[in-house]
């Protein structure tokens, strides 16, 4: 089970999940979300700097980023996104990057896609980075590029 090096559990999670499952299965929680998207988080997170995930969990960065908790798992209780949005499966993430922006991330990521093997897709025009490793056709140099 791999856990990251620069993330919590609750800015993967919401408030209700967290709330009702950690108590019963603790650190556990991590098999929910896919590795490879942990992993390429954290391999971001290396090469650039502060990530912000959900921030439900705390009134300072509720203070500072406002308050976001469908950036990682999206349970049932999420009303965003489709039915086979990858968030509900663990598979997908929307990092907010603090020490550059979300287009120059996306262009590096296109521009090699050998180094985040693990993305399958990205979002473009939004200024997070959505990233998700779903099993899919994908587009330009093995990486599907769409409009949220």
């Amino acid at each position: 089970m791999y856990i990251p090096k620069y993330f919590i559990l609750e800015e993967y999670f919401s408030e209700y999940f967290f709330k009702t499952y950690y108590p019963r299965y603790g650190n556990l929680l991590w098999q929910v979300m896919d590795e490879r998207v942990l992993i390429i988080n954290d391999l971001i997170r290396e090469e650039e700097g502060t990530l912000i995930m959900n921030t439900w969990y705390s009134d300072k960065m509720i203070k500072r980023f406002r308050r976001h908790e469908w950036r990682g798992y999206r349970d049932t209780t999420c009303i965003i996104g489709s039915k086979l949005s990858q968030h509900k499966y663990g598979r997908a993430a929307d990092p907010v990057p603090l020490n550059t922006t979300a287009a120059r991330i996306r262009r590096k990521i296109i521009n090699d896609p050998l180094h985040y093997k693990y993305i399958t897709c990205i979002e473009v025009d939004v200024p997070w980075i959505h990233h998700d490793c779903g099993n899919r056709v994908v587009g330009i140099k093995g990486i599907k590029l769409v409009k949220p």
